[in-house]
């Protein structure tokens, strides 16, 4: 083979290499900001959420019915008591009732899936009515966020070619 070939040849993997680990790059860094976006969304809404909680308490107002006017586009509430019994449970779906993580009195965000449906969650503790710490976990159906990086993969797909 000719050096110019070999030039060539080795120029054009180099930089299809490059392509394809850029688009790896940018995939999952979209992914991965993405959900955490989504996550940081949930956990505001949760902070919402318990302050509305500790406001209604002092006006003697239930804990659960001040759940009750929190609704998700596509999700589910639920409250867990030290032992992983729901106190509240609120769902869009039927089916999202069987979502469930343990009880726990710290705070953390995570991503499951569940019935090829794709959710982020975030567990919070709450101070409830009777004064025990309750886990507050609410589950977001993020499908969007899944059809959104099926057209990106296929658009960078394309784009290497």
């Amino acid at each position: 083979m000719k050096l110019g070939t070999k030039i060539q040849l080795y120029t054009t993997v180099m930089i299809a290499i490059v392509v394809i680990l850029t688009n790896l790059l940018i995939y999952f860094s979209y992914k991965h900001y993405s959900l955490e976006a989504e996550m940081g969304q949930l956990e505001n809404r949760g902070n919402n959420i318990i302050t509305e909680i500790q406001t209604a308490q002092a006006s003697g107002i239930s804990g659960e019915t001040v759940l009750q006017y929190f609704s998700l586009s596509d999700g589910y509430i639920t409250m867990l008591n030290e032992q992983g019994e729901h106190i509240v449970r609120i769902a869009t779906e039927e089916s999202y009732l069987e979502l469930s993580q343990p009880y726990s009195t710290s705070q953390y965000a995570d991503t499951l899936s569940y019935n090829n449906e794709h959710f982020v969650m975030i567990s919070m503790p709450v101070i409830w009515e009777n004064g025990e710490v309750h886990s507050l976990q609410i589950y977001e159906n993020v499908y969007f966020l899944y059809d959104t990086y099926n057209i990106l993969k296929w658009i960078l797909i394309i784009s290497s070619v």
